[in-house]
């Protein structure tokens, strides 16, 4: 689970034009983290995970629900 919630994190960051930087600030960690995160290595606190819903401006659920590959 921690390998796609990463992928969503990164997935909604970039596409608010969030730089790892800009996120690990607003949700008070370290970019190291964020990396971590978003490389799957580390799971976020279930309070990191609202921080960084709320920063991404998206449901926690978002972040939690696999999304499926679109076709060609």
């Amino acid at each position: 689970m921690s390998e796609e919630l990463g992928k969503q994190i990164n997935k909604l960051r970039t596409a608010k034009g969030l730089t790892a930087k800009q996120l690990a600030e607003a949700v008070k960690t370290s970019t190291n983290n964020i990396y971590r995160y978003e490389s799957g290595n580390y799971t976020p606190t279930l309070k990191k995970l609202n921080e960084i819903a709320a920063a991404l401006d998206c449901q926690v659920e978002i972040l939690l629900t696999p999304r499926p590959a679109k076709k060609k």
